[in-house]
């Protein structure tokens, strides 16, 4: 094969490269899909998961994987990229088959938002529903940060931050396709680069070894399945928090639940804090619109078992949080008056509220098929359609 035939068609790209590159772009669609709505908490944090698998496959391929996959290759100096797009807009030659050193740097900025939206992402799944390995241990209280300067603005931030580099790396790719007469974008496909191009100084050589055979690329696009398979595995571990919190049992008692179960799901104590139980159980107090029909002498024992189940000794459980939410001068006689029950339900369409068998707020079994047990899984919210 001639020297001019050679260069007519490179292997520039290997397997790993190339699945990680579509892999990382379809991760982020799903992760795009599966932000909004209710119930896609899990979902998306699956998809999160992944593109950590991705990443954490890129930082190793990216010092042990063929020539033009390592870091080496493509990240240079402020220096040779200035030089590198004065000869690209001048028509000067090329001598870059892989990533050029101003596409470099713009993957490389890719991986680092990748990261800073998977980060800010975990972070912003226990401030806001509990879940992940920070969800017993991030929870807001209404007034502080609460609506103001969160987690989730951080993970918007980078996400958006995300989306624009790709926008950007796209532009780069068309344009640069058009410059240099090659189908970049086939070239992620097929491994190839089918332009004339010069070859590099390693490949004049007599020593050089072909790229496709630098490292056994069946080892590296199994190391890729594993980080893949390692990450789903991870989010399934983290989802619940590790290491695990306290979770004390949910509490009930035969007079809580006959004297509540009558008319509305007995809700467990945690879901307000004592302040608000102690405002609640008043003898004569007004029961949102009616009065406590209540016995007096019902009321003590009432109030003490509200009292010791309140959030406030409930330390790690998941429904805490909604009465942690509350400011903390405030005694809230209503769950869906707290900061993090709205914040939570902020994407339900008012008319949902309005079907059968919802027809109020105060219904969280209508889609919460654990609301007796206060678990409220984000995996099991089922949000009743149409009327039936």
């Amino acid at each position: 094969m001639t020297a001019r035939a050679k260069r007519a068609s490179r292997r520039v790209w290997d397997l790993p490269v190339r699945l990680f590159h579509w892999m990382l772009a379809g991760g982020c669609l799903l992760a795009w899909l599966t932000g909004g709505g209710v119930g896609g908490a899990f979902r998306h944090a699956l998809a999160g998961y992944a593109l950590l698998g991705l990443l954490i496959f890129r930082l190793i391929w990216g010092f042990t994987g063929t020539r033009h996959a390592r870091f080496g290759d493509f990240i240079h100096g402020p220096g040779t990229v200035w030089a590198y797009l004065k000869r690209l807009f001048s028509g000067g030659e090329i001598t870059h088959p892989g990533h050029n050193p101003a596409g470099g740097w713009v993957i490389l900025l890719l991986m680092m938002m990748a990261g800073a939206a998977f980060f800010t992402g975990v972070a912003a799944l226990g401030e806001e529903f509990g879940e992940g390995p920070l969800g017993h241990r991030l929870v807001l209280e209404e007034g502080t940060w609460a609506g103001r300067f969160t987690a989730l603005t951080l993970h918007r931030a980078a996400v958006w931050g995300l989306l624009g580099l790709a926008a950007f790396h796209l532009a780069g790719v068309l344009a640069g396709s058009a410059l240099l007469r090659q189908n970049l974008i086939a070239a992620m496909i097929t491994g190839r680069k089918s332009a004339p191009l010069p070859p590099s100084p390693a490949e004049t050589s007599p020593a050089a070894v072909p790229v496709a055979e630098e490292v056994p690329l069946r080892g590296g696009a199994a190391l890729l399945m594993l980080g893949l398979a390692g990450s789903f595995a991870l989010s399934m571990g983290l989802w619940d928090g590790w290491p695990p919190p306290p979770q004390p049992p949910i509490a009930k008692g035969g007079a809580w639940e006959k004297a509540c179960g009558d008319c509305h799901l007995a809700y467990d104590p945690a879901l307000l804090p004592v302040r608000s139980w102690r405002a609640m159980l008043q003898p004569g107090a007004d029961h949102f619109g009616t009065p406590l029909d209540l016995a007096p002498a019902e009321i003590p024992p009432l109030r003490a078992f509200a009292e010791a189940g309140a959030a406030e000794g409930r330390p790690g459980g998941k429904a805490h949080r909604v009465g942690r939410s509350l400011a903390s001068d405030r005694a809230a006689l209503r769950i869906t008056e707290t900061a993090l029950w709205k914040r939570r339900h902020r994407e339900i369409p008012p008319e949902t509220w309005k079907r059968k068998p919802v027809m109020s707020r105060a219904r969280c079994e209508a889609c919460h098929p654990d609301a007796r047990e206060a678990r409220f899984d984000g995996r099991r919210v089922r949000i009743p359609q149409g009327n039936s």
